[in-house]
Order: C-alpha cells, then sequence, then structure tokens
C-alpha cells in the first residue's frame, strides 16, 4: 500500500494545489506547473528554492510580464515562512537590472561560503562576483546569511533594497 504521507504525494499537493492569484511585492506568484519549462527544471534542481521569471530573467522571454515562481520539489517550500523568503528573495533580484547591487568589496569568509555552496559550470554566483553580490544582497534581505558575514555595506545595499520593495507594496 502506498505510503498517503510520502514526499511524493506531498509534492502532488503542492503542485496541483489551487488557489487564487496571489502577488508579493507586485510581483504575481505562479505555480511553477503552469510553466513546463520551469517545473522540468526544479524536478531535476531540487536545492534551488525558486526564481523569478518573465522579464528576461533566467533565460526567460523578455516579453513576459514577470512572475516568482517556487519550487514544489524544494524540502523548504512546504514551510510557509521560507516560501515568504524566497518571495523577498526573488522580487529583490527582479529589481535588481534597474536598481544595480554596489560593487562593495568580497571578503574573504564570503568566498570561502561562495566555495561551499557554489559550482564552477553549474551556478553563476560561482564565478560571476555582480551575480553573488546579488545573491549576498536578497539572501540578507530574507535572513537567510549568518549575520556575522553581512558587512556595512552589505546591510547598506540591503536596506535600499528593503526600501524599494517597500514602495511596491
Amino acid at each position: 500500500m502506498p505510503n498517503p504521507y510520502s514526499f511524493e504525494k506531498a509534492v502532488e499537493k503542492r503542485v496541483t494545489q489551487s488557489s487564487a492569484p496571489q502577488t508579493r511585492y507586485g510581483y504575481p506568484i505562479e505555480p511553477p506547473h503552469m510553466k513546463k519549462m520551469y517545473d522540468a527544471f526544479f524536478k531535476t534542481r531540487p536545492d534551488v528554492a525558486g526564481m523569478v521569471v518573465g522579464g528576461g530573467h533566467n533565460d526567460s522571454d523578455p516579453n513576459e510580464p514577470i512572475s516568482i515562481i517556487s519550487n514544489p520539489y524544494n524540502k523548504y517550500m512546504g514551510d510557509e515562512e521560507k516560501r515568504e523568503g524566497l518571495y523577498k528573495i526573488e522580487a529583490a533580484r527582479a529589481l535588481m537590472p534597474d536598481n544595480p547591487v554596489a560593487e562593495y568589496p568580497i571578503s574573504e569568509n564570503l568566498q570561502r561560503l561562495r566555495g561551499q555552496h557554489f559550482k564552477a559550470g553549474r551556478d553563476p554566483y560561482a564565478t560571476d562576483d555582480q551575480a553573488f553580490r546579488e545573491s549576498l544582497i536578497s539572501r540578507v534581505l530574507s535572513n537567510d546569511i549568518p549575520i556575522k558575514l553581512i558587512t556595512p555595506e552589505m546591510r547598506a545595499e540591503a536596506d535600499r533594497y528593503e526600501k524599494l520593495l517597500q514602495q511596491r507594496q
């Protein structure tokens, strides 16, 4: 008899759950099954929590409206607080092309963190300093980085983005 509490059942429930359209920070939240290409990607990369798509983000159509999708195959996306953090991260990422992150120094501790979490050839954050800075700022916004690693420059940038996000509410 199949386990009614299996991981597959939980994913199926999250993927097929229908609800009223939601927005966060002015961007629609879309289920990945509405965008087949991303659902296939998420199945192979459960480590990726979600992404912003549309407007040319993440190889999307530049003419497509910007939206945020979460990965139902990611073990953390069943947690509402973590999902809300993802929405904030991705909303900030959507703003970054028009509001570039300052080129602050990347400390030795951050370089170590980079080497532990990102793989060259798979993750742009591994080799692209600006993409890494953007990732760090979005993670400061969602409290997804140890406080001891946050530099004054990072805090200033995160505060700037916090204001931009609040203006979109």
